[in-house]
Parts: C-alpha cells; sequence; structure tokens
C-alpha cells in the first residue's frame, strides 16, 4: 500500500484529481483524513450523494463532529434546513475543539439569515464575537442590526470594521447607516470614500441619496456613471424635464426585474399627456405578460390601474372593490369556468344574446379557436382581446356573428356570445358625448396618484412593490391638483 503525505494529498486536492483521489481511499479504508478530504472535495463538485456516503463512514471515528459539519453542509444544499440544523447543533454540544465549535455556529448563523430568522441569527453571529470568525461576525451583525432598524447598534459594529479588510464595505454600509440616522453629510462622506475603492455599489446608493434629496442633477451625474439601467435615472429624467430620455429609460427596463414598475411609470406618462392609447396599450401589454404567470399583488395593481383607463373609454364606471367575471378570469384563468359561465349565461333564452339549440357548445369552443386570426380580431380599447367571427344562425334570434372575448394576447376565452353585428352598445366613448374630458382626466389622474389608498379597502398589499418615496413621486409626478412640494435642481 502506498503511502501518502498530507502536503500530497492537498497537492492532488489543489489539481481537483478525483481519480486519483478515490485510488488512494480505496487503497486505505482506514485513513480517515484522506476520506474526510475526498468528501469534500466530492462536495465542491456536487456529488453530495457520494460525499454523504464517505461521511456516513466516519461517524463512529473521531472525525465524527468534522464528518457533520460537512453533512450539514450536503443539507443545506439539498434545501433541508431542518436536519442542517440537527448536523450543526450536535457539534456546538460535543465537539471538543473549538474550532469546529466556532464553525458550526457560525454555519447555523449563515442558516437563519438565510431563513430569516434575523433574531435567531443575531444570537450565534453575537457568540463568535472575539473568536477566530469575529470580523465576519461584526459584519454581519452590523447588517442585521441595520435590517431590524437598530442603526445606533449597527452602526457601532461597522465603526470597528473600518481600516480593516472589511473597509471599503463597511464605509458603504455606514453611508447606508448614517443616512438612515438622517446624517446626510456623513452619508455623502462614507460613500465617496466606498467609491474611492472601487465600490460601485455605492455610485448607486449616493445616487438614490441625491435623489431623496431632491438634488437631481446630482442624483443623475452619479447614476450616469452604472453600466446597468435602473428605475431612478428615467424617474429624474422625467423630472428635469427630460421626458423623452425619460420614456427611453423605462421602455430599457423592460422584461428585466423593473419590468412591471417601468411599464406602470411609463403609462402614467402618457396619461399625463392625454396619450390614452399608448398608456392603455403598455398596460395591456403588462397584464398580457403577468395574467398567466402571477395572480397576486402586481397583477391587481395593473387591474386597478385598468379600471381607472377604462373611465375614458366607456360610459359605466368601474368599481373597485369587486371583481367581475372577467377580472376573475384574467387573475386566474380556468376553461371550466369559462364553458359554464357560456352555458349559463347564453343558452337559458331568458337573456339576451343567447345561442341558438343547434350549437354545439363543447365542440365551438374549442373549434373556433382555428378562426380567431389578425383579420378577426377587432381593435377596441378594452383590456381582453375581442374576436368577432361571422357565423351564420349562430344565436336563437338569427343572429349571425359570434363575439369571442380572451385573454389579452391569447386564444384563452373568457367568453362568446351571439351579436347581430360587430359592435353593440359597448362602444368606446366619443368626445361629441359631452363627456368633460379635462376632468375625467383630473379625476384619473387624482385616483392614480392615491392609489395606495385602495389598497386599505380592498384585498391587496402594495407594500411590497413600492417604497414610500416611491409613494411621494407618484403623486408629485402625476396628480395635476397637487402643490409641488419639490423643485427641480438647478
Amino acid at each position: 500500500m502506498a503511502f501518502i503525505t498530507k502536503e500530497e494529498i492537498y497537492e492532488i486536492k489543489a489539481t481537483n484529481n478525483l481519480e486519483l483521489m478515490k485510488e488512494y481511499c480505496d487503497e486505505d479504508k482506514t485513513n480517515g483524513f484522506i476520506h474526510f478530504e475526498y468528501a469534500k472535495m466530492l462536495i465542491k463538485n456536487g456529488m453530495y450523494s457520494e460525499a454523504k456516503e464517505e461521511l456516513t463512514s466516519l461517524l463512529t471515528t473521531r472525525r465524527e463532529c468534522a464528518a457533520k459539519l460537512e453533512l450539514g453542509v450536503i443539507a443545506i444544499l439539498n434545501n433541508d434546513y431542518g436536519l442542517a440544523r440537527e448536523y450543526f447543533h450536535y457539534v456546538e454540544d460535543y465537539t471538543e475543539y473549538q474550532f469546529e465549535r466556532e464553525k458550526a455556529r457560525f454555519e447555523l448563523a449563515k442558516l437563519e439569515l438565510e431563513c430569516k430568522n434575523l433574531e435567531k441569527s443575531k444570537l450565534y453571529f453575537e457568540k463568535l464575537i472575539d473568536s477566530s470568525q469575529d470580523q465576519s461576525a461584526k459584519l454581519n451583525l452590523g447588517r442585521i442590526n441595520y435590517q431590524l432598524h437598530n442603526y445606533e447598534e449597527s452602526k457601532k459594529y461597522f465603526i470597528t470594521l473600518l481600516n480593516t479588510s472589511y473597509d471599503y464595505v463597511v464605509r458603504h454600509e455606514l453611508g447606508k447607516v448614517e443616512y438612515a440616522l438622517g446624517n446626510i453629510g456623513e452619508a455623502r462622506y462614507y460613500f465617496g470614500t466606498s467609491i474611492d475603492q472601487g465600490n460601485k455599489c455605492s455610485i448607486f446608493e449616493l445616487g438614490k441619496l441625491e435623489f431623496e434629496e431632491y438634488n437631481y442633477k446630482e442624483a443623475e451625474k452619479y447614476l450616469e456613471q452604472l453600466e446597468y439601467h435602473n428605475l431612478y435615472l428615467p424617474k429624474i429624467k422625467y423630472l428635469l424635464g427630460e421626458k423623452e430620455d425619460s420614456i427611453e429609460g423605462f421602455k430599457k427596463l423592460f422584461n428585466t426585474r423593473d419590468n412591471f414598475q417601468s411599464r406602470l411609470y411609463l403609462s402614467m406618462i402618457y396619461i399625463k399627456d392625454r396619450n390614452y392609447e399608448e398608456a392603455f396599450n403598455v398596460i395591456k401589454d403588462t397584464m398580457s405578460s403577468y395574467c398567466t404567470t402571477d395572480s397576486g399583488t402586481k397583477l391587481k395593481i395593473a387591474l386597478s390601474l385598468l379600471k381607472e383607463l377604462n373611465v375614458f373609454f366607456y360610459k359605466e364606471y368601474p368599481k373597485y372593490d369587486e371583481y367581475t367575471y372577467s377580472d376573475r378570469q384574467v387573475i386566474m384563468y380556468d376553461e371550466t369556468n369559462a364553458l359554464s359561465h357560456i352555458i349559463t349565461n347564453h343558452t337559458n333564452h331568458s337573456s339576451k344574446n343567447n345561442f341558438s339549440e343547434d350549437i354545439d357548445l363543447f365542440n365551438l369552443f374549442q373549434s373556433i379557436k382555428d378562426k380567431m386570426t389578425e383579420e378577426t380580431q377587432t381593435p377596441i380599447l378594452t383590456f381582453c382581446d375581442v374576436y368577432h367571427i361571422d357565423y351564420p344562425s349562430i344565436g336563437s334570434e338569427g343572429e349571425s356573428t359570434l363575439r369571442i372575448i380572451t385573454l389579452p394576447g391569447t386564444k384563452e376565452i373568457i367568453t362568446m356570445f351571439p351579436v347581430f353585428n360587430k359592435r353593440d352598445n359597448l362602444t368606446e366613448i366619443d368626445e361629441e358625448d359631452n363627456v368633460d374630458y379635462i376632468l375625467k382626466t383630473d379625476i384619473l389622474l387624482k385616483k392614480l396618484s392615491t392609489l395606495y389608498e385602495l389598497s386599505q379597502t380592498s384585498d391587496f398589499d402594495l407594500g411590497d412593490v413600492f417604497s414610500d418615496s416611491e409613494k411621494d413621486m407618484l403623486i408629485d409626478m402625476f396628480d395635476l391638483k397637487a402643490d409641488k412640494k419639490r423643485k427641480l435642481s438647478k
């Protein structure tokens, strides 16, 4: 049997030669060190099952706690947080080595932080003060206390890490803390010195600070240095009167993580310009992308905004505190509900626009989709797509046209029914109908600017979508009646 030194084992690990390491393991079943190092190599290469086998074989040896530390790591990688906690707690309680106890506590602290159990994470990091993990623990304690709004406590930890290897990171964090404490000058100083050390994240934070302080020119100067796009820059462009640049900026954020908010802001800009059709199209596209993937808060906000826009195109004013059948279908589409709705509402012969008795609704529901083309789609300012298809004797009273309403951009039928012609009483409002559009515009913009108030009387919450400062911006940007509270920087 070949003898191998620790130095040689480390050399094999450095080259990631799994085959060679396995050969040595197969030759020496009793060498716990080489099996342990081999297990760590397997973990590094994503071979968790094989690593688990190696580590399990060490649980009856003096390397039990070291093996359980690595088994805890594997459990985390497999999202089994309960098992990971068991391993780490065991090591914390029973290991005879301080460095293993510290590692177990560090892993527990990270695990609880990942699970957003901030108070538990904080307790574990506090146990690591004055240990080998001292500086990392203090950095994390500073960040946790910041999240808990314990700003003075956060600052205390960060200050101790100035002029250490964490210096440029800590200056960035101190900038955030000082700003939260209302110390604007100190925040600018720390962000500035962090930028001097090459921290681009501080450029964004400093730009955001200047935006919050209404120094839009300064904010623009910083944010334009960044290679990536963000919501602040197009907002600033708008506030500085650079509307076209603002519009292009929001469009560049389409299909990014800021997709929803950028579309919402853009639609509001169009509304303020009284360019309602453009606004409507933006929101329609937004809802089309969310209607099948997000039945939660964002979709409902767009739906509320859409209902506000409907004020301009339909005579019936939509209500906020209830959803119609079509709204519910948009939020969570159900084909069975669609068929049931059609049968219930359009075949009972006591309602308007019912089907002829000769029509097989089940087959029609599926087959008619082949005729839903661009040629049969009717341009109309409704949220859903509308099709009108010639169909002789479709209705019980001789109607020869089938009206079909679908989810936007899809052929998912919400409802369909016979009509005599392609446009009935649900036509768009004409400006000649003596509608006071100026008054209605003011009402709409007022409602848009107070969209947040809707969350107090509706069943959805907007808090996780916009910050308070963004709420203020909506009020300033899109309420014609509101007094301007902010002045553009010169």
